[in-house]
């Protein structure tokens, strides 16, 4: 299911006038390659051997990274996911280090303040300020103001699959879950709706365009998340064909 997610989420990509970060790629899925900032850093995820590095992480991939460096060990052994902020401040999520961040491309990596116990396995900023959301297993939800500096547990636990993929715009989340499931918050993650609960066909795609998340569900289905915090079903999206 996560390398349908991919396929999908590869074509809307490619149709963004500007390239989107990590959120568009669910964790443990297919090798792909990321961009960052701007046009010269990337990270691409490629398939790996299922053994314990510095690199890898539970679906069996490692990071190679493009115009910066990867975090150090001693931050954590695995990292899940990157993204970038909207003035180019890189952050990792560390599946056993919580998250990290660096403002000068890896040669430095600081650890951020993050409550709860973490293990994040996606990330995801606003590509116009300083506002992003990670999410994990059982329900783990974190939110951010401050580029990544520190995160403020939103949610914890409840009737749901491990969260697999995020995606923000402005103070609007889009995440989605192991099973298909998606939920939507328009207030950073104080309250969710859920716009679905079990995959029954092909699996969500997440993507941001025109100040908003699009959310894809059953291969046809548009909802699309506005920052201002609207919310409502679309027959067209701007990845649509004319």
């Amino acid at each position: 299911m996560a390398r349908a997610a991919l396929a999908l989420c590869l074509g809307l990509a490619a149709l963004v006038a500007r390239p989107s970060t990590a959120g568009c790629v669910a964790f443990g899925a297919a090798p792909t390659r990321v961009n960052l900032i701007g046009s010269r850093v990337y990270v691409s995820r490629v398939a790996a051997p299922c053994v314990f590095t510095t690199v890898l992480t539970t679906g069996c991939f490692a990071w190679v990274p493009e115009g910066f460096a990867l975090p150090p060990p001693q931050l954590g052994l695995r990292v899940n996911m990157f993204a970038a902020t909207a003035r180019g401040r890189i952050v990792a999520a560390l599946e056993n280090g919580g998250i990290a961040y660096t403002d000068d491309r890896g040669a430095h990596w600081v650890q951020s303040r993050i409550e709860g116990a973490p293990s994040p396995r996606s990330i995801a900023f606003d590509d116009r300020g300083e506002t992003g959301a990670a999410v994990g297993p059982l329900g783990q939800w974190w939110s951010t103001d401050d580029g990544g500096t520190s995160w403020r547990l939103r949610r914890e636990g409840g009737p749901v699959a491990d969260y697999v993929d995020v995606a923000v715009a402005g103070s609007s989340v889009a995440v989605s879950d192991a099973h298909g499931g998606v939920y939507v918050s328009l207030d950073g993650g104080l309250s969710v709706r859920s716009l679905a609960s079990r995959v029954r066909n092909a699996m969500p795609v997440m993507s941001t365009a025109e100040g908003a998340i699009w959310v894809r569900l059953e291969g046809a289905q548009w909802w699309r998340v506005g920052r201002d915090g609207t919310l409502e079903r679309r027959e067209r999206s701007p990845f649509s064909d004319p």
